[in-house]
Parts: structure tokens; C-alpha cells; sequence
């Protein structure tokens, strides 16, 4: 019973278009969202049938109650005849699968077409294989065409998370909107139906619309499921009893099973196919719409759901080949405790195989609930698993709870209960629980000590890393050099990267060292096909170059390792990368962008304390330069939160109470002792410098006699080379430190300053500045203000402030502008609110009229 397909010409053609250019070697991704029942299987069928020279591999993502881990890729791999259990033992690692996967799907004479529907249900690792094909299709003949809903709640999430690192260049975006009430006329023509009202209670849904029409008589004035029921009512006993079936199976059934679970014969499909109910290939039955499936499986009394779900399940097993997820699923809607607590374990096991971490910390989570103590070893490695697969996800408390009831289990042996020492003390560092971390990792190694063991050369390469943490570098050195050197005695590339990248950090200062060290842990790493070890080395090689003061080049290593993070689902430290990344933004002058990222994660929960101190003194920082507060609005917080903090975070509280008595916002002896308890850590000069400076501003005479070597500009601003250290930070890139020097300079070099100053938009630091330079007695002849609604930047509006104010200039909603650039629709309420403050008006069309009149846009 076929329905015309209207108002989707254009997405037709755009389809079209970019399959003929992926044939020429110019791939591309297209994300097809709208509403559930917008018609975008409907669309993706039409494309199919005009496509020419092409071939479509399928894949779809089911509502199961857990994803499964990459299903999606096995129905694509199925279709291009790869066989997907080989190439993961043969490769062994998810990236270097994901990239032979498109390498074999590529040799096809015809342009592979890759379409991948229903992305609002998919996992972790699917969302990762997405974003890593967008990233790198533009030079192969591949088109891939995905479909989500756009809804807040699943579909925007998870398309953000999938566009992730996506350029624009390589991803479009075709939004079906609802048809028009004139379409719905043209469709509507002929069925007695009143059009009008159809688009009424539609809103012009295409499904909606559809089902109403071929429900026929009064169902125009009845719900969408009751016109499904109603429809389902008039076939035939047996096709009512098989329909029942295959609703209780997410996206489609096999047929045998359906029937099976059933108990009726294949004849009983016909009468659904003839009502336009269920599609059917011979070898799967689907339902014409999610919608629809739906409306039945949720009718079904509880006893037969139940009943239907437990006899599926009996197949399924019987079967031998249906992942352990989907049972899973089938278990958990059937009540079946015994299977639940059966197919958990393997279930979650399977996911961390797969690198869907997230999946397997909900399946393990699970798992644990419903387990048997009785076998304390057994269980004591089930907590173990658990607790890793939620410290690869960020899960910190959870994870903590999991090591801690595995290690009071008596039972495990000194190896498992070495790993759990391990584990343990590295969740407790990240929580910033610093004292109990290096106790138990000192137990970890007392433990084990004897033999090389690969858990006796994590456990040194662990604390390794916790002493390096806290700046005991020559404590470090050591322990990383042993665990190194067993490492490779024992053929564990992972470890020998982790040993490698520490030594990186411990060696900071060395220039001969540190540039080869991390450089190194970072191909081990790769060499080991170890994405937790990879994230790190490259996160690290950035701490090395921030430190190193070179920060353009510490960016590029952040950003890389965060989208390596989330390509590979091990975001186990993404909020401690994150937090320096804002830190580098911060040194590089970017405040705009480093004050709205800092923002924007501390609104979301953060179980590291780290990453939380970082990116509150920095928005605190910039917030108190622009004289926006007077940067006390963290403190409480931040002191909270230092507990047993390391010296990093020491010194940077200090150097912000410095600030703010330089600023005259604190009273100078609280700054001055904050000042004096990081100038007496035990740590090197150099990771003290910033103190240093700060001690210099603020009172020179309590600087220490003698000033140890520091980085060159540091050498220069404590000795009062006014410019020489301005010249110095402006080729590191600092534009902040530059103007702080020049406002130490003469006349000239105070204007320069103010100029630099007006360009960050730090008002009260500006003030300062001149107040202390006219005490110095210098004529200051201060630059205008640059005026608030200049056509660079009108009224102080950041980049993205600009395009939102664009977009209301077009008359879009804030939702609509949430789906235009890919953000929530709660980001979008606090950028307008930001831009009706910032250019003083009442409303949205105030502001965009003031827009046009200034001609912004």
C-alpha cells in the first residue's frame, strides 16, 4: 500500500548529489534527524530506489534496554561479506578495526553507500565508529548516511556526541520538518477524511498522518495507538497473534522466531503485509514505524509480554549465535532473574571487549546486584571488573565502592588482590583522597614483591605516577625506571608507554629528556594498541609542553587527546584533560572561549576534585580580571576541595589570593601566608615560578635570597627586565603576562599594556594599571576604550554569542538554534540571556533589531 513521498525533493537531491561525489572519491557523512514518524526510513527507502551505481550496506540500532555494542557495524560488516569476529583477533584493537572495516567495504566496484538508522539508541563504541568514519571519508569513495531523532532527551545527546571533532566541511545536516498542511491535502484527497483537521491532530507528522488515513472511518479523531489496535483488531486471530509476537522485538524479527514464538504458521504474515502493518525480506518482519511497534507491544498485558519475551529467550539460547545483549534484554522484559544473573557478566565482558564501556559498566552494575557471594574469588574479580569498566567512564565513586568491597573479600589471591590495591589507589587519587592513595599502592607493590609480575610492574608504574602527581619527582624516577625495565622484560608495551610517560613528567625540566620521553610513550602506546595508555601519553605530552610554556603546542596535545578519549570510549581522566585545556586557554588569551568551557563543565557533576579546582580558578581569574565579580564566588569550593591536594594546586591558589591583593580584592597577609605555604613545598623552583612572580608584585622583600635557575622569562621578570620578559611572553604567547610587564615599563610600554588589556577585556586589571602608574608619576596618555559596539566585536559578544544572535536575527526559536549548532537548547538560554545583558535590551527582537541597525549582520 504504497504513500507518496512529498516535500522531501530536496533532501533527495542533496542525497544524490553527495552519493555521485563519494563515487569520485570525495566521501562524506549526512545526519538525517527529525521527529519519530518525520519519514526518515521512508526517505532512506526512496533514496535506495533512484540510486545508481551504488550499493547499500545496512545497519540499525535497536531499543534494547542496554545497547549492544557495536550492532550496527555487524549488520554492515554482514552485508559487505566481512567477517567481523575475524578482523577484531586479527587486529586486536577497535580503531585499527573501525579503519579496515572502511578499507574492505571500500574495494566495492559500486560506491558503498553506508546507511546506519536509528542512531538515538546506539552505544558508545557505535557513536565512536560514526564519528571516527565522518572524520575520515573526504578522501574515500564512501557516502555514509546516518538517522536519529532530534529530540532532546536521546536524539541531540547522542548526535553531539557523534559529531564530536566532526569538521563542517565533512558533515551534513538534512532536518525533516513536518509536511505542510497543503501536503496533507494532497494526501488526505479522496479518503472521506476532513484535511484540516488530520493536519490538526497530526501537526503533519507523516506517520501520524498515514495511519490515520488508512485507519479509515472515525479514526481521524483517535489516538495514533488506538488506530494501530484499531487496525490490528480487523485481521484475521492467528495475524493479530504473530503481530503481538513480533512487537516484542526491538527494530525487526526473524521470522522463524516469530513464528515460532507465535505457534502459527506463515500464512498468518499475509494479511499484516496486505494492510501496510509489517514489511517483510524473507528473512526479517519489521514494522512499518517504531511507532506503530510500539503502540502494540505496549497494549499487550503484562502476563503475555512476559510470556512471549521468556519463550524468545528459549529460542535465542537454543539458537547459540544471538549476542549475549540482546538476550539480555529479552531476559530482563521476561522477569527471568536466573538468566539476568547469568548473561550480566558475559554481557558486560563482551562490551569492554568491544570498548563500550559505558554499556559494560551498566551490564557489570547489574551483574554485581544480582550475583552469588558464595565464591569469593569469582565474585571478588566480578567487583574487580566493575569497578574498572566504571573507572574507564568517569564513574569514580562507583568504581570506588566496587574496589573496596572486592579488596574486604578474603579469598582472592596476591594477584587479583594486587590489581585491586592497584585500581583502588588510583581512584583514590582522582578523588583526591591523596593520603590513602599512596598508602595502598605502596601496598600494592609490598604485596607483590618477589618475581617480575605484569601486576607487580603496574603496581610500580602506578605509584610511579601518583609520586610524580604530587611533584616527587626524584621519589618517582626510580619506581618508574623498575617498572619500566620489568615491563619490558615481560613484553608489556602498555606498561612500558605508562613507565615512559611518567618519567616524561618526572623529568619536567630536563630539555634533553622530555621531548624524547613522551614522544616515545606515546608510540609504545600506540605499538600496544592501548587507547587508555594512548589518551594518557598524549595528555601528558601536553602537561609537558604547558609547563614548557610552549601552550599553542599544549593545546594541540589536549584536543587530541580528548577526541582520542571519546573516539575510543576511555574518558576515564577527560575532565583532568579538559581542565588544562581551559588552563592553556586561559595562558593564551582565549577567555572568551577557556571562561564558557569552564562554565559549562563545572554545571555538570564532577567526582574529580583536580579538574574541579582547575576550572574554577580559572573562571574565577578571568571573571575577577574583567571586574565581572571580585572572584570570591569559587573560593569556599575551592578550599573544600584542596583537602589533601598536591603542590600543582597549591601554588595556583596562591598565585590567585596574590592576584586578588594586587588587585586590592583581599586583604595581603591571607595572600601573603597562602603565598608562603607554596613557597616552602619541597618541589622544583621551576613549578614554582608563577609563586615567584606573584611574591615579586605583591611584596618583593619576602622573595628568598637566592632565586634557583627558572625559565628564562621568569630569569628576567624577577631581575626587572621590564622588556625583555614582555618580548618573552609575547613570543610564548601569553598576552596577559605581557601586559603585566609592560605595565612595569615607561609611558609607551603602560599604553601598550592597556591596549593589550582592552583586547582581553580586563577592565578592572586595566584600572589598576594606570592607577599605579600615574603613582609612579608617568603621563599616561590612555587609549580610548575600545567602544562596545564595535563591528569586530559589538558590545563584547563572543563568537558564538554572534552566530546565536545571527540566528535570532532569522527569527529561529532557540530550539531550532539548539539544532543548528548542535548544542542544547539550555546552552542556547544562557547565550541569549548573555547577549540581552550584554547589549542592554528586553527581548529577542530588540536585540535583533539592534543588529541590523548597527549592521552586525
Amino acid at each position: 500500500m504504497g504513500t507518496p513521498i512529498l516535500e522531501r525533493d530536496l533532501a533527495l537531491a542533496q542525497l544524490d548529489a553527495l552519493a555521485k561525489a563519494a563515487g569520485q572519491g570525495a566521501g562524506h557523512t549526512v545526519f538525517v534527524t527529525g521527529e519519530a514518524g518525520a519519514g526518515k526510513t521512508t526517505l532512506l527507502r526512496a533514496f535506495e530506489d533512484q540510486m545508481t551505481d551504488a550499493r547499500a550496506l545496512r545497519g540499525a540500532c535497536e531499543d534494547l534496554s542496554i545497547p549492544e555494542p557495536l550492532g550496527p557495524l555487524r549488520d554492515l560488516a554482514l552485508d559487505a561479506g566481512v567477517d567481523l569476529d575475524t578482523l577484531w583477533r586479527t587486529e586486536g584493537d577497535r580503531l585499527s578495526v573501525f579503519l579496515n572495516l572502511l578499507a574492505c567495504i571500500e574495494r566495492s566496484e559500486e560506491t558503498p553507500i553506508l546507511l546506519i538508522e536509528d542512531l538515538h539508541w546506539a552505544d558508545e563504541a557505535t557513536l565512536d565508529f560514526v564519528r571516527f568514519a565522518a572524520r575520515r571519508l573526504r578522501t574515500r569513495r564512501i557516502l555514509m548516511v546516518v538517522t536519529a531523532r532530534d529530540d532532546e532527551t536521546e536524539g541531540r545527546p547522542q548526535l553531539r556526541r557523534a559529531m564530536g571533532g566532526v569538521a563542517p566541511k565533512d558533515a551534513t545536516r538534512i532536518v525533516l520538518e513536518p509536511l505542510s498542511a497543503e501536503a496533507v491535502s494532497h494526501l488526505a484527497a479522496g479518503s472521506g477524511q476532513p484535511a484540516d483537521e488530520v493536519y490538526r491532530i497530526t501537526g503533519g507528522n507523516p506517520f501520524y498522518v498515514t495511519e490515520l488515513l488508512q485507519g479509515g472511518g472515525d479514526d481521524a479523531l483517535r489516538s495514533v495507538q488506538d488506530t494501530v489496535l484499531n487496525r490490528l483488531g480487523r485481521l484475521p486471530p492467528d495475524t493479530r497473534n504473530v503481530l503481538e509476537a513480533v512487537s516484542i522485538f526491538p527494530r525487526r524479527a526473524e521470522r522463524d522466531y516469530a513464528l515460532a514464538v507465535a505457534e502459527e504458521r506463515e500464512e498468518a504474515f499475509d494479511p499484516a503485509i496486505d494492510s501496510g502493518l509489517i514489511q517483510d525480506d524473507g528473512t526479517y518482519v519489521t514494522y512499518r514505524h517504531e511507532i506503530a511497534r510500539l503502540a502494540v507491544e505496549t497494549a499487550l498485558r503484562p502476563t503475555r509480554r512476559r510470556r512471549l519475551n521468556k519463550v524468545l529467550l528459549e529460542y535465542m539460547q537454543a539458537d547459540g549465535r544471538v549476542p549475549n545483549a540482546r538476550q539480555m534484554h529479552h531476559a530482563r522484559a521476561a522477569g527471568d532473574s536466573a538468566q539476568i544473573s547469568r548473561l550480566a557478566p558475559m554481557a558486560g565482558r563482551e562490551a569492554m571487549a568491544a570498548g563500550a564501556n559505558l554499556q559494560a559498566a551498566d551490564y557489570l552494575s547489574i551483574a554485581v546486584e544480582r550475583a552469588d557471594p558464595g565464591d569469593a574469588t569469582t565474585f571478588a574479580e566480578l567487583l574487580f571488573d566493575a569497578g574498572e569498566a566504571c573507572r574507564l567512564v568517569s564513574r569514580i565513586q562507583d568504581a570506588m565502592g566496587y574496589f573496596e568491597r572486592a579488596l574486604s573479600i578474603r579469598g582472592p589471591d596476591n594477584a587479583l588482590r594486587g590489581r585491586i590495591l592497584q585500581r583502588l589507589s588510583r581512584v583514590k587519587w582522582a578523588a583526591g583522597q591523596k593520603v590513602q592513595a599512596r598508602t595502598l599502592g605502596n601496598e600494592a607493590i609490598d604485596l607483590q614483591e618477589g618475581p617480575d609480575t605484569e601486576e607487580l610492574a603496574m603496581a610500580l608504574a602506578s605509584r610511579a605516577q601518583i609520586a610524580m602527581s604530587d611533584y616527587e619527582m626524584e621519589a618517582s624516577l626510580p619506581v618508574a625506571q623498575r617498572a619500566l625495565d620489568m615491563a619490558r622484560r615481560l613484553g608489556r608495551t602498555d606498561i612500558v608507554s605508562h613507565a615512559l610517560s611518567t618519567q616524561s613528567l618526572a623529568t619536567l625540566f630536563d630539555s634533553s629528556q622530555m621531548n624524547a620521553l613522551y614522544a616515545e610513550s606515546i608510540e609504545a602506546a600506540k605499538a600496544a594498541r592501548s587507547p587508555i595508555n594512548l589518551v594518557r601519553c598524549i595528555a601528558n605530552g601536553g602537561v609537558v609542553n604547558w609547563y614548557g610554556l610552549r601552550f599553542a603546542d599544549a593545546l594541540e596535545f589536549f584536543d587530541e587527546a580528548i577526541a582520542t578519549g571519546y573516539e575510543t570510549d576511555t574518558i576515564e581522566q577527560s575532565a583532568f584533560y579538559q581542565g588544562f585545556r581551559v588552563h592553556t586557554l586561559d595562558r593564551l588569551g582565549r577567555w572568551d572561549e577557556a571562561f564558557a568551557m569552564a562554565r559549562e563543565i563545572i554545571a555538570q557533576p564532577l567526582e574529580q576534585s583536580s579538574p574541579a579546582i582547575m576550572l574554577r580558578l580559572t573562571a574565577s581569574r578571568i571573571s575577577m580580571r574583567r571586574g565581572e565579580s571580585d572572584g570570591s564566588e569559587h573560593l569556599a569550593m575551592i578550599d573544600a576541595l584542596m583537602g589533601e591536594e598536591d603542590g600543582r594546586h597549591i601554588c595556583d591558589v596562591a598565585c590567585f589570593h596574590a592576584e586578588r591583593a594586587w588587585l586590592k580584592l583581599e586583604d595581603q597577609d591571607r595572600a601573603q601566608a597562602a603565598m608562603e605555604d607554596a613557597l616552602a613545598l619541597k618541589i622544583s623552583p621551576m613549578l614554582k615560578e608563577e609563586v615567584l612572580d606573584w611574591q615579586r608584585r605583591i611584596d618583593a622583600a619576602r622573595l628568598p635570597d637566592e632565586v634557583p635557575d627558572l625559565h628564562e622569562v621568569y630569569r628576567e621578570s624577577l631581575s626587572g627586565n621590564w622588556t625583555a620578559a614582555a618580548e618573552r611572553w609575547q613570543q610564548l604567547g601569553d598576552p596577559y603576562r605581557e601586559a603585566l610587564a609592560l605595565a612595569e615599563g615607561d609611558a609607551a610600554a603602560v599604553t601598550r599594556a592597556l591596549s593589550i588589556l582592552d583586547r582581553l577585556k580586563a577592565n578592572r586589571v586595566r584600572e589598576t594599571v594606570l592607577v599605579r602608574a600615574r603613582e609612579r608619576g608617568l603621563d599616561i596618555d590612555a587609549p580610548a576604550r575600545p567602544r562596545a559596539t564595535t563591528r569586530a566585536n559589538p558590545a563584547g559578544l563572543t563568537q558564538r554569542q554572534m552566530q546565536v544572535l545571527a540566528l535570532l536575527g532569522d527569527g529561529m526559536s532557540n530550539a531550532e538554534i539548539a539544532d543548528k549548532l548542535f548544542v542544547s537548547s539550555k546552552t542556547v538560554d544562557h547565550h541569549v540571556s548573555a547577549i540581552l545583558g550584554k547589549l542592554d535590551v528586553a527581548s529577542r527582537g530588540e536585540a535583533a533589531a539592534l543588529a541590523r541597525k548597527q549592521g552586525w549582520f
